[in-house]
C-alpha cells in the first residue's frame, strides 16, 4: 500500500508541491520524489540583487576564474625562448628587462578580486568594461614587452654576430589565451536576460 506522502511529487525546477501531478503544471517537466530533489543540480535564476555562490561558474563566472588562473599559471612558465642565450625565460624573470609584465599578475588578481567582491548580476554586468579593459591591457602589454625584448636581442646580435630575436613559449600562449578568453567572459558577466531563462530537461 503507497504512502500518503508518495501522492506528492515535486518539480526540479522550482521544487514546489504537487499533488496528484505527474508533471508541473508551470514548467511541463516530470515531477519527482523529495528524496530526489538533491539528485537535480540546476540551479534557479537568481535575481538581479541576490547574491550568488561563489563556487557557481554561471553568468561567466566561471570563464573568468579560468582566465585569472591560467594567466597567473602561464607568468611563472617558460615564457620566450631567448635565442642569442640559448635558454627559455618565465614571465617573472622577463620583469627584470619589463617592468610593465608586472601587470599580468596584478590583472589577474584583480579579476579574481572581482568575482570575490561582485557577487550580484547587476554588479557583475558593470563590471563588463572593467574586466574587457583589463583583458586588452594585459595582452597588449604582453605583446609589446616580447616586441621590445625580440629587438633588443636582434640589435645586441648585429654588434656581436650571435643569433638574435626571441620565440614564444607555453607561458606567454597561455597567458595570452587567458586574456582572449577573460574579453570573452565580459562580454557574459551578469548576463541573465529573459532569453536566458530556459526551463532545463530531466531525465527521469
Amino acid at each position: 500500500m503507497a504512502k500518503a506522502s508518495d501522492a506528492v511529487l515535486f518539480c526540479p525546477f522550482c521544487r514546489e508541491s504537487f499533488e496528484d501531478e505527474s508533471e508541473c503544471p508551470q514548467h511541463g517537466i516530470p515531477l519527482v520524489p523529495f528524496q530526489q530533489l538533491d539528485s537535480f543540480k540546476e540551479r534557479s535564476m537568481p535575481s538581479a540583487d541576490e547574491i550568488i555562490d561563489l563556487s557557481d561558474p554561471r553568468f561567466g563566472r566561471g570563464l573568468l576564474a579560468l582566465a585569472s588562473v591560467a594567466m597567473l599559471i602561464g607568468f611563472f612558465l617558460p615564457w620566450l625562448n631567448i635565442l642569442q642565450q640559448e635558454r627559455s625565460a618565465t614571465g617573472m624573470v622577463l620583469t627584470q628587462r619589463a617592468l610593465n609584465l608586472w601587470l599580468v599578475p596584478i590583472i589577474s588578481f584583480t579579476w579574481l578580486s572581482i568575482l570575490l567582491r561582485r557577487r550580484t548580476l547587476r554588479t557583475l554586468a558593470g563590471s563588463r568594461v572593467a574586466v574587457a579593459a583589463l583583458a586588452l591591457i594585459a595582452a597588449g602589454s604582453m605583446i609589446y614587452s616580447a616586441i621590445r625584448i625580440h629587438n633588443a636581442t636582434l640589435a645586441i646580435a648585429e654588434r656581436t654576430g650571435l643569433e638574435g630575436g626571441v620565440s614564444p613559449k607555453i607561458g606567454f600562449l597561455l597567458s595570452i589565451g587567458a586574456a582572449v578568453v577573460a574579453l570573452i567572459a565580459s562580454r557574459t558577466l551578469g548576463v541573465a536576460g529573459e532569453d536566458r531563462r530556459q526551463v532545463p530537461r530531466f531525465n527521469v
